[in-house]
């Protein structure tokens, strides 16, 4: 494994644009930042967590499992907790995502960075498999929409509307009431 020292070394390297290779398995505990281009060469692994989020704009509270519209009443771009008919379904509030884009600038580099974007931006699963809040049976391969409560969905398999369209349900439940299920976000 490499030491920070051989890191270093190579980060100030400058006898070629790439500035050196480092052979062998490196471990960093923390964060890193990077000011310039990451180029992977292989794949990551390690993550258990299994989809791809972006902040949005809040416009109210909400929280994991919910699933978020566009707020097309609101003068400014903001996102709210999804209602039948009201507005474009974006995605699913997801406090679990495995990757995310967007921030505020000016948090980037604090240590509580995420923490900070979730009090101002709703982190939402644009892709991959994600918990949402559901109500009603639920079975394999049912077509999740909103329903008319705020952010939590229901089965519609006629659904066609990628606006109104969440995911399909990769696990099932007979339980009537709101719970978690597991979906393939659209």
């Amino acid at each position: 494994m490499a030491s920070l020292q051989d890191i270093m070394n190579v980060l100030a390297t400058k006898y070629d644009r790439w500035g050196g290779e480092i052979s062998g398995s490196v471990s960093i505990r923390g964060s890193l930042s990077v000011d310039g281009a990451v180029v992977p060469s292989g794949r990551a692994f390690g993550t258990t967590f299994t989809d791809y989020a972006e902040y949005f704009e809040r416009g109210e509270d909400t929280e994991h499992g919910d699933i978020i519209m566009l707020n097309i009443y609101s003068e400014k771009e903001e996102y709210v907790k999804a209602v039948k008919d009201a507005g474009p379904v974006v995605g699913v509030h997801n406090d679990d995502f495995a990757m995310i884009i967007g921030a505020k600038k000016e948090f980037v580099e604090h240590p509580d960075m995420v923490e900070l974007n979730k009090k101002v931006l709703i982190p939402i699963a644009l892709k991959g498999r994600t918990m949402v809040k559901v109500k009603g049976k639920v079975s394999l391969g049912d077509i999740i929409v909103a329903s008319k409560e705020p952010g939590i969905g229901e089965v519609d398999n006629e659904c066609t509307d990628r606006y109104k369209y969440v995911g399909k349900a990769i696990t099932s439940s007979d339980e009537e009431e709101v719970k978690l299920i597991k979906i393939l976000i659209r």
